[in-house]
């Protein structure tokens, strides 16, 4: 399946463009933490070019830039959840 943006991919451990990938789903960095469920300091490290070391990170980035629109998804469900908790 192939992204509706580009974005590149490095192997070995090599950072994914995580910014590239959060501002084509719209999301500011607050939301994809959110969505990910990861710490915004997080999220701001991968930004800055601090590696995601752990492989499973990596994997996940790879897949959000295959199927963007999952994310978008899981977000609004989130969102949603939230909402019915209130």
């Amino acid at each position: 399946m192939k992204s509706s943006f580009s974005v590149i991919f490095y192997d070995r451990g090599k950072r994914a463009e995580t910014k590239v990938i959060r501002k084509a789903l719209r999301l500011t960095p607050h939301e994809f933490a959110t969505a990910l469920q990861l710490s915004l300091a997080m999220v701001r490290d991968w930004e800055q070019g601090r590696d995601p070391t752990d492989q499973a990170a990596r994997m996940l980035l790879r897949v959000i830039a295959c199927d963007p629109k999952a994310i978008k998804r899981d977000l609004e469900v989130f969102k949603s959840e939230l909402r019915q908790n209130e």
